[in-house]
């Protein structure tokens, strides 16, 4: 099936072409696929389209976005490709979205400036990034891959929000710098943990108590944590050791730099 996605954003034009084995949204085993990026009329970047590290098929993935603010023109998107600024004045990326094709992993980010600068992967891991518009400009929204598995099941685990701008060469985490999103990352675990419909508890637990962590709330969190394993965590009789699950997250999130 012949595959084109075009996006715009202002004078720049970025046009993915190609065949591909299925038909749907996502393109699987695109083939001869080509990414060409046009600015004022004119060429600057063609590029053939590889596949993902450690993948053998170029397979892609929706890059869904979600706008704060409407009137904010800093990114355009279709299906996989999207058109972003990430700073005003800069000249736009082309972001494609590819993935090594398994059950949730792994997810990786093409960035394509341009201006003809160097291409770049940014593996993302078990969680697909998406685009979130903010005052600031866009931002590309994922969680920490090694939470994935840890304290519970995949589906259970509790990442917390990881936050990546474009700085021109490279993806550079932002996370800090965006605590009102972090503070609503921690919101969700809390909900999640404290819902009686969510069988699996000790995941989102984690989540919640990094985030609180990076605002500056490490001191109540574990307060919370301590009290509620007083109380009898669900899923915490694993943890035999010294101080049960709550030793085990501290020493987890002091090795990942969230608590201290």
């Amino acid at each position: 099936m012949p595959v084109r996605q075009q996006v715009a954003l202002g004078d720049t034009t970025a046009v993915l072409t190609g065949t591909s084995a299925s038909d749907g949204p996502e393109p699987t085993a695109l083939r001869d696929g080509v990414l060409t990026i046009s600015r004022a009329g004119r060429v600057s970047v063609t590029l053939p389209v590889t596949p993902a590290p450690g993948s053998p098929f170029v397979d892609l993935f929706i890059l869904d976005t979600q706008a704060e603010q409407s009137s904010v023109d800093a990114q355009e998107a279709a299906g996989s490709l999207c058109l972003g600024r990430f700073s005003a004045g800069a000249a736009p990326v082309a972001l494609l979205a590819l993935t090594t094709g398994g059950a949730h992993c792994c997810f990786s980010v093409r960035a394509v400036p341009s201006d003809g600068g160097t291409a770049l992967d940014h593996d993302f891991g078990n969680y697909n990034p998406w685009l979130r518009q903010t005052a600031s400009g866009p931002l590309l929204v994922s969680a920490d891959n090694a939470f994935a598995f840890q304290f519970t099941s995949f589906a259970g685990s509790g990442p917390p929000v990881q936050l990546f701008t474009w700085s021109g060469a490279a993806f550079t985490d932002v996370t800090h710098q965006h605590l009102d999103l972090v503070a609503e990352d921690a919101q969700n675990y809390l909900a999640l943990y404290n819902d009686p419909s969510q069988p699996e508890k000790l995941g989102s637990l984690a989540g919640w108590v990094a985030d609180e962590c990076m605002l500056g709330k490490s001191a109540g969190a574990w307060a919370f944590v301590a009290d509620q394993q007083q109380q009898g965590l669900p899923d915490a009789s694993q943890y035999l050791g010294a101080g049960g699950y709550s030793a085990a997250l501290r020493d987890f999130l002091a090795a990942r730099g969230y608590c201290r």
